[in-house]
């Protein structure tokens, strides 16, 4: 506390106000203990003068001087609604990073914002990432006018080029040029199969964070940027071996004792 200090000293030396503040009114309190009705602080509301806040003016046109033990509480803003900034990148028109006008954004309102898609463009390979992580959402088959992206989200729109790869239990793991005629199995199938004994389950893992399963009935279409993913199978737990041996050991013990019993009836 300083001698005749104003709020807007205070709020100056804290730094001034907070992105989404209300910097019209504040609230203090002031300790006042009044024994008659056992209230022990006073509030005062005070419209704050902005152009002492810059500078513009010497004093404040009604200025309120805080004393010791004062509390000055700032509040939020309940209209402010903060700016959300989504980074495209890839194949658009115009990637950059969109400033948005309005709270719902949404993948039709992004594509416009930075001209559309180009020719080369492929969504059902493309991604967005969240807090450094893959958004698990398919950009070609969400509502384009429902709200689905944040501040911070980045998207990345996807040539409709590349490659697929396989990864895991499969007899030579490769990398093949995309084709769009060609499903998960062919890519498995051309790195020569499953190992016969470790091969397990086998999934297509796609850029834009889904996973679909590859069985009997299921051959999921692959686009560029998947990985097609062999898990080896779980190891048997051992001690099969031993239960055999354990089972051998109690059939001779039996066999050995009817044996006994039978000889002795015949004595």
């Amino acid at each position: 506390l300083e001698k005749d200090m104003f709020v807007e000293d205070l709020i100056l030396l804290a730094g001034g106000f907070q992105d989404g503040a209300d910097q019209k009114t504040v609230y203090i309190n002031r300790e006042e203990l009044d024994p008659t009705t056992e209230e022990v602080s006073t509030r005062f509301i005070y419209e704050v003068d902005a152009g002492y806040i810059k500078g513009l003016v010497g004093a404040p046109k009604r200025p309120f001087v805080l004393q010791e033990n004062d509390i000055v509480t700032v509040r939020k803003d309940i209209s402010y609604s903060p700016l959300q900034r989504i980074s495209i990148q890839g194949e658009v028109n115009y990637p950059r990073a969109v400033i948005a006008s309005k709270e719902q954004v949404s993948l039709g309102y992004l594509l416009e914002e930075v001209g559309g898609l180009t020719d080369d463009a492929l969504l059902q390979s493309s991604y967005a990432v969240r807090d450094g992580q893959v958004l698990a959402v398919n950009l070609k088959s969400i509502n384009k006018n429902k709200a689905a992206f944040q501040d911070g989200d980045q998207l990345v729109i996807s040539k409709n080029y590349g490659s697929v790869t396989t990864q895991g239990a499969v007899q030579n793991p490769s990398a093949f040029n995309w084709d769009k005629s060609k499903r998960a199995k062919y890519y498995i199938r051309n790195s020569g199969g499953k190992l016969p004994k470790t091969g397990g389950k086998a999934y297509l893992v796609s850029q834009n964070g889904l996973s679909q399963p590859i069985g009997f009935l299921k051959n999921p279409k692959a686009y560029p940027g998947s990985k097609v993913l062999v898990q080896p199978k779980p190891e048997r737990e051992k001690g099969n071996g031993q239960f055999l041996n354990d089972l051998t050991n109690i059939l001779g013990v039996t066999t050995g004792a009817l044996t006994t019993l039978l000889l002795v009836q015949r004595l």
